[in-house]
């Protein structure tokens, strides 16, 4: 008999330390799979944030622009000059491979209507500065600026949504 209860004895202790791995192996999985979520919603967030700033800082930059057109005071360029660096630092960071499951597609559609207002906007100003006002209003009257502006806001408004509904998905299974 004391042989038979060593083999029940051995078999619980073995039963128990199944359990005890099957345990600690869900429990590893689940703590890797919110991790992974957790770091999906930030990223999520981050590109939300930057998409966000971004508009901001072309909304500064044609605030800047227009002043500057308006009262050929070169104080007024501050916003313009300031938000250029952080144009260019806003669209790095929306690129990051980190944020790589934002869509490529409308990310480079960005890059390309942002790189244009720029480029309308640095032109005005140019004009402006070498005593061509007459040029830069005609310029501005076109409304090339307020064109691309508006076409960066819907293609703003796509990532957000996007971004918004990756978030939502994410943070729902947390």
């Amino acid at each position: 008999m004391p042989w038979r209860r060593t083999k029940v004895h051995l078999a619980g202790l073995l039963t128990v330390g199944l359990l005890v791995i099957a345990i600690a192996l869900t429990a590893y999985v689940n703590v890797r799979d919110y991790e992974k979520t957790a770091d999906d919603a930030e990223h999520a967030r981050r590109a939300l944030t930057i998409t966000e700033a971004l508009l901001s800082d072309l909304k500064d930059a044609e605030t800047g622009e227009r002043g500057y057109l308006l009262t050929h005071n070169p104080r007024y360029l501050e916003p313009y000059t300031a938000s250029l660096p952080r144009i260019r630092s806003d669209l790095a960071q929306l690129t990051e491979p980190s944020l790589a499951d934002a869509d490529p597609a409308a990310v480079s559609q960005l890059r390309s209507q942002v790189a244009g207002v720029l480029t309308l906007l640095s032109g005005t100003v140019g004009d402006q500065q070498r005593g061509s006002p007459a040029n830069a209003t005609a310029i501005n009257r076109a409304d090339s600026a307020k064109a691309a502006m508006d076409s960066i806001r819907v293609l703003a408004e796509r990532l957000t949504r996007a971004e918004q509904k990756r978030l939502d998905v994410r943070t729902a299974s947390l």
